[in-house]
């Protein structure tokens, strides 16, 4: 089992929370989200406003200077008019690297998966490492045209951002080792040319986004989405378990005296609601007699993930109204209706339709985009990266 590289983690983090979803900017169906642009300018600011710039030894210093040299001789591909060399195209290797690796981490220690993360297939018999080195290159050709139409529109970075971007290439490096940095060719001046590219590239990208929604029928979608198929009940509850388990974690029952015991802690609780306490409140005074539960619940009444009787109290009660003391399979149930025509499920549908349709334009736009931007990989330089060693060290075993 290889060994888990937690400086790598640390800086995925790191590069979630310093604004670099603009990486997925070209891509609305990409597996990440995507931060506006001022977004990413605000948190960015705020993780570079306490930064220190990293320092190596005239070593390890020179040994970076000479990879990014190299890098920047390497050309991966021409975008139309613009070339991507391999010094750019580094970061997007790192981001891809650094989610690969702890997929293949959370797979071993979570889900108990022993096989090697680089190297499992997919339905179509594609390794994870040439699915991620296909994203990395997609989303580097993706932000190379968007930041060139950015250009092209005017855009520019402003101080403010300049500084940010600053601010979060010292963060990156201040979470690598020295050593980690030379393996890695982590060169200060090649993360903030990728930089540059990807602010400006959430630049256009924002544009388009606001030009898209400009143009959606919001109402039209509106038009194509039943209400009563939203229909929502939001409660709230009291519960007290009847399920117990031996040491062998298998299910006993209770007995009966048991089950009055428990039943006479919810007559208490009833009590107190009947006089007036909020159920938080109650939960609270009877935690130190009894682990009742205190929670919210909103569904759809035809769902059938929750327990009929306690559907079946819901049903019957009117806003503000709370049932008496429900048995089901589980425990004890006391539920109360807050609102029983609750649009939450219904809105956040019409919010759902309309980001799809956002997203199914974005997509077409960039589609239409890309056609004019010719893509020549050069694969002498290309096909000579492996994904998940070209800037981890091997793995131990």
């Amino acid at each position: 089992m290889k060994k888990w590289n937690r400086r790598l983690a640390i800086w995925l983090v790191v590069l979630m929370m310093t604004g670099s979803m603009a990486l997925v900017g070209c891509s609305k169906s990409n597996t990440d989200s995507i931060q506006s642009t001022e977004q990413s300018k605000d948190t960015t600011e705020g993780a570079g406003s306490s930064t220190v710039t990293v320092t190596l030894s005239k070593e390890a210093q020179s040994a970076v200077d000479e990879k990014l040299k190299k890098y920047q001789s390497q050309l991966v591909a021409t975008i139309g008019e613009n070339e991507l060399y391999m010094d750019e195209m580094l970061f997007y290797i790192i981001y891809y690297e650094a989610q690969g690796d702890y997929e293949d981490y959370y797979n071993q220690v979570y889900n108990g998966i022993e096989d090697y993360f680089w190297d499992m297939t997919n339905e179509e018999g594609i390794t994870m490492r040439e699915q991620l080195k296909q994203y990395a290159l997609d989303a580097a050709i993706c932000n190379v045209i968007y930041a060139d139409q950015a250009r092209k529109a005017g855009y520019t970075l402003s101080e403010e951002e300049i500084a940010a971007n600053k601010a979060t290439v010292e963060t990156i490096l201040s979470g690598y080792t020295e050593d980690q940095i030379v393996q890695a060719g982590l060169a200060r001046e090649a993360l903030l040319k990728s930089y540059e590219t990807l602010t400006l590239s959430a630049k256009y990208s924002g544009q388009v986004e606001s030009e898209l929604l400009a143009d959606i029928n919001e109402e039209e979608i509106k038009a194509g989405i039943r209400k009563e198929d939203y229909e929502e009940y939001e409660t709230e509850y009291l519960f007290l378990s009847t399920s117990a388990y031996d040491e062998n974690m298998n299910a006993v029952e209770l007995s009966e005296e048991e089950l009055s015991q428990k039943y006479a802690i919810m007559e208490e609780a009833y009590a107190m609601i009947e006089s007036g306490m909020e159920f938080d409140k109650v939960q609270e005074k009877l935690s130190k007699k009894a682990d009742v539960k205190y929670s919210e619940r909103s569904f759809n009444p035809s769902d059938t993930m929750y327990e009929d009787a306690y559907v079946e109290a819901a049903e019957v009660l009117s806003d503000g109204e709370y049932s008496p003391i429900v048995r089901s399979n589980y425990g004890y149930y006391i539920v109360k209706m807050i609102d029983k025509a609750s649009k939450e499920s219904y809105e956040q549908a019409i919010t759902d339709a309309v980001s799809a349709k956002v997203e199914e334009l974005y997509d077409a736009n960039y589609d239409t985009l890309l056609e004019s931007y010719p893509v020549v990989i050069n694969h002498e330089v290309w096909d000579a990266v492996e994904m998940g060693t070209f800037t981890l060290r091997p793995y131990e075993e």
